[in-house]
């Protein structure tokens, strides 16, 4: 969408939600008691008008995207958007889009945590963790991801610091709810909330911690109503890491020993045969499928995957490669092999219609490599 149509949409949006608050002025103006038929319908329009406006914003986030592909924030914008959206799979496309650029970054990490614990893959959401473990606020996620008793122990050692928060104390206290320790929960929560709020607090962890769901547990204390329409983010906005030129090849031809001409014309022939490359190799697209901390991750998925999608992959072999972030070494599981952008494109998407994780990007050649035994 151009940027002058998501201007347009936003200020319709906002004329939207201006119109919605004056009809309610006029409204109590006129009838001091207004009906529940009144009220019904002014929630409606209120609803519509943050609908709108919440679109508006993902589609100014994703052309921001679109135009700066490499811009770190833009990216992060874009996935923070997709989060408070509902849009989860969305969401944990586009930070691992951003992690793409900023690897190290462990509060994308956690959020790209949370926002596959929304859509209940609590098994991947530990394996993010994993890698920023010792970060405190990992230990509330923990918790949500069903390891209440690691949450507690990180959150127990950050509350003991130095640097200790109102925030971690009360991730603690949440931690201890969802571990059935309702006594500590209370007595952390109250250090720093009256009475009252703790009332408050105390009735909606047991909420919480009645759903037993770590999907429904996460959405609710993200306050965001799940989309369950989400399609995930646009398949032309994934991150495709740039790729280093290849060394050009020259070959060191000398002048036929029959040629009779000068010196001076045979140093310029050998100067124009030196300076024409053999051709380089010619790229390829792959569709990445996961990345994982040991070989073995990647062939159990890679035989997941046969099972379940087998009819996509289509008698295609996988494509192994390792990726080296700081001193953290990763395995990567991909389907090679696609001379054009596009076929890798189609794939990817059918993957994803099956709710599977893919992105499309390019490498050199790669020889497809067969499972283990």
């Amino acid at each position: 969408m151009a940027i002058k149509a998501i201007q347009a949409l936003l200020l319709v949006a906002t004329a939207l939600t201006a119109a919605g608050c004056q009809q309610g002025a006029a409204t109590k103006a006129m009838n001091a008691q207004p009906s529940r038929g009144a009220a019904v319908l002014q929630a409606q329009v209120q609803a519509a008008a943050e609908q709108q406006m919440r679109g508006a914003g993902i589609a100014m986030a994703e052309a921001k995207v679109e135009v700066a592909p490499a811009d770190i924030e833009a990216r992060r914008t874009l996935a923070q958007v997709y989060l408070a959206s509902g849009r989860f799979r969305s969401a944990a496309q586009a930070y691992d889009d951003a992690l793409g650029l900023a690897p190290g970054d462990s509060a994308l990490r956690l959020k790209k945590a949370l926002a596959l614990l929304a859509q209940g893959n609590a098994v991947a959401a530990v394996g993010e963790l994993d890698r920023i473990a010792s970060l405190p606020d990992a230990g509330l996620a923990y918790a949500l991801a069903g390891q209440t008793a690691r949450g507690v122990e990180l959150l127990e050692a950050a509350a003991r610091g130095a640097e200790a928060s109102p925030r971690i104390r009360q991730n603690l206290a949440l931690a201890y709810a969802l571990d059935g320790q309702w006594a500590r929960a209370r007595v952390v929560a109250a250090q720093d909330l009256d009475p009252q709020a703790v009332e408050g607090r105390m009735r909606h962890w047991a909420l919480l911690a009645s759903t037993a769901d770590p999907a429904a547990q996460t959405a609710g204390l993200l306050a965001v109503t799940p989309d369950g329409g989400d399609p995930g983010r646009p398949i032309g906005l994934a991150y495709v890491a740039p790729m280093a030129a290849p060394a050009v090849q020259v070959a060191d031809v000398a002048a036929p020993p029959t040629l009779t001409t000068s010196p001076p014309v045979q140093v310029a022939l050998r100067k124009a045969s030196l300076s024409v490359p053999t051709p380089a190799p010619a790229r390829q697209w792959v569709v990445q499928l996961g990345a994982y901390d040991t070989p073995e991750l990647v062939d159990s998925n890679w035989a997941t995957l046969q099972r379940r999608v087998g009819d996509l992959l289509d008698g295609r072999a996988p494509s192994r490669s390792e990726k080296m972030v700081g001193e953290k070494r990763y395995y990567r599981l991909s389907v090679a092999g696609f001379s054009q952008r596009g076929a890798a494109i189609d794939l990817c998407e059918a993957l994803q219609a099956r709710q599977k994780d893919c992105f499309v990007r390019r490498v050199g050649p790669a020889v497809p490599q067969p499972t283990r035994a």
